[in-house]
């Protein structure tokens, strides 16, 4: 597999800030990956490096590739992603959700530049995301999968205009267009069965509202491999029938928040100037009721504490009772909080 990963296979992962070494420049981690896999020279393989970094956007390509990553804004760390996936010539890109964590404006560029690069390298990209948009935009084929299992296969254009599987069909009707208005989305009811205990018959069938007997007692028929199809008993007839990075917004909530200062100017909020007030008590009171929400839920979760801990420790660290609370919360955005209570993220 030694052979086959980076030099026959690139990974675009779907975090860039924790897929990138924080201790090594970017150049470094560029560099050894090309002399890996294609014997070069450091003074050959530098070069390359920075040609890959030019090839996907980095300005002053042969400056920054000393810079380290947490120098970068998001959307140019996961251009440098990109650059190592592509440095070493492979002939598929595995692309796990490379938008995910990005604005929008910024994904449109990485797709682009995605697209681009494939053209003119003549290489295969595995797009793996949850983005029907960046689907549509990006993709030739698709394929949906549910639990684990392969529900609907198919080019793009088809699937998205003529879904067959009740779930694409759902998938499709929760996906808000600019022509739909204030449109009220629909929501596919229940949540995603877990893997260890799947359904017996279909793993959408107890949330499918066409589902009958066979569904729920016999597994889905398999689709053909390399084969258009869909893995429903009873597919629908006709298909879906339902109607930039780096700028500072990150930084400017941050100071919000007092996890950095201002340079220049003022953060003021509730009438009081974060940035210049002295008043740990007044602070202390205003900042009381702001939460932030991290880019990267990964990086801002503490992997050794348990995910019910996590929950429970801001509210005890400000005297609130605990008790019943997390519980409460998990089970507001849809998790189990028996589950929670004994994994870690």
């Amino acid at each position: 597999m030694r052979r086959l990963r980076g030099k026959k296979i690139g990974m675009i992962f779907q975090d860039p800030l924790t897929s990138l070494n924080p201790l090594l420049t970017v150049g470094e981690q560029l560099i050894e990956t090309i002399q890996e896999h294609l014997n070069l020279h450091k003074q050959e393989a530098q070069a390359r490096a920075v040609g890959a970094l030019e090839e996907v956007g980095i300005p002053a390509a042969a400056a920054r590739i000393d810079s380290y990553p947490h120098e970068f804004s998001g959307g140019m760390r996961q251009r440098v992603v990109i650059a190592l996936a592509l440095c070493a010539g492979p002939d598929l890109i595995i692309a796990d959700e490379p938008t995910t964590a990005l604005d929008v404006s910024v994904q449109a560029q990485i797709i682009a530049l995605l697209k681009r690069l494939c053209r003119e390298r003549g290489v295969a990209v595995m797009l793996v995301t949850h983005d029907m948009g960046v689907i549509a935009e990006a993709a030739d084929r698709i394929a949906v999968m549910y639990a684990g299992r392969l529900a609907e296969l198919g080019p793009v254009r088809d699937v998205i205009t003529r879904a067959k599987h009740p779930y694409t069909s759902g998938l499709m009707a929760s996906t808000p267009l600019a022509r739909q208005g204030q449109k009220r989305l629909r929501q596919i009811p229940g949540s995603m069965p877990r893997l260890d205990n799947l359904p017996v018959g279909c793993a959408f069938s107890p949330r499918c509202e066409f589902a009958q007997e066979k569904c729920r007692n016999d597994p889905s028929p398999r689709i053909e491999e390399n084969a258009a199809g869909v893995a429903c008993w009873f597919p629908l007839s006709s298909g879906a029938s339902h109607k930039e990075s780096g700028s500072g917004k990150s930084t400017i909530g941050k100071m919000v928040v007092g996890l950095l200062d201002a340079s220049d100017g003022r953060v003021e909020l509730s009438g009081v100037d974060l940035s210049s007030e002295t008043d740990s008590q007044k602070l202390e009171a205003v900042r009381s009721n702001i939460q932030m929400i991290f880019q990267d839920p990964y990086a801002s979760l503490n992997p050794r504490w348990k995910i019910m801990d996590i929950i429970a420790e801001p509210v005890a660290a400000r005297g609130g009772p605990t008790g019943g609370l997390a519980e409460r919360f998990l089970e507001q955005v849809g998790l189990s909080p028996c589950r929670c209570g004994q994994i870690s993220p």
